[in-house]
Formats: C-alpha cells, structure tokens, sequence
C-alpha cells in the first residue's frame, strides 16, 4: 500500500504540468507574469548501482602498459545503475501521464520519460527555470517499460 504522499502539481501558463521531486522548491520565470514557485512532493525516486567486473573497449593500451600479465593488479568495475521497480510502479500508478516529473540529472537519465530536469536561465541575473525547456534522459526503465496513454 503507498504512503500517504501529497502530489502538488502544477500548470504552467503554457499549459505544461509538473511535479516536483527534487529536494527544494522550484522557481519558474513565466514571461509576463511572476515568476511561479513549484512546491517540492514529499518523493524521493531511488537509484540502485551494480558493479560488474568489466574493462571498457578502450583500455587495452592502458592495460598492457600499466598492468601487464600474468595477472590483473587493477580491478576496473562497470557501475549499472537502475531506478528501483517500486518507484517505478509508484511513479505509473499515481503520476498522470500528461505531467512531468521534476527529477535531477542522474534520475532523469535513468528513470528516462516522464522524468525530466528543468533547465536555467537567468533573468536580471537570477537564476531561474524556463516553463518551455526540459532535459530527459533515453536509457530510462521508465520509458521503455511506458506509463499507460490515454489511447
């Protein structure tokens, strides 16, 4: 059963809606108006790291100069990291799918679509988020595995 969690989404003037997952609230310049401040959801989506003994297809060179035979003395691990299925399952059963989902970077890349990092510019040299420009990720679980349309 999910825990109790307040879902604050908002819309944009340009009718985007978001949700905030980061860990402080979110100001948004929207052009001709105030600026819009997005309210933080109490959710932190999870990442899980697993290392696999694996020299990238680049190392041989270093390899050999560095660390010849008769035996490795350098371990190099592939770090794979995956969102967590019951976030994932969190996120498709209680995010609507016409609203994006307010993630950093790493979150965003990993979990992919919906999840997205909202991108900066500075206006009279504070620093706030554009209502129009966000960043995602393809490698994501997320969209691969798809939150159900509405068609």
């Amino acid at each position: 059963m999910d825990e109790e969690i307040e879902i604050k989404i908002v819309e944009f003037s340009n009718g985007v809606k978001v949700v905030n997952l980061l860990s402080n609230p979110i100001l948004f310049d929207e052009p001709g108006s105030p600026s819009v401040q997005v309210p933080c959801t109490d959710k932190l989506l999870g990442l899980k790291t697993y290392k696999k003994r694996l020299d990238p297809e680049n190392c041989d060179g270093w390899r050999i100069r560095i660390d010849p035979p008769p035996y490795p003395k350098i371990r190099l691990l592939k770090a794979i990291t995956l969102p967590r299925i019951d976030d994932v399952e969190w996120l498709i059963r209680n995010i609507p799918n016409d609203v994006l989902v307010l993630v950093g970077r790493a979150r965003a890349e990993v979990y992919g679509f919906p999840c997205v990092t909202p991108m900066i510019s500075f206006m009279e040299s504070e620093p706030v988020h554009r209502i129009d420009c966000f960043m995602w990720g393809d490698t994501g679980i997320v969209t691969d595995t798809g939150i159900p349309s509405d068609e």
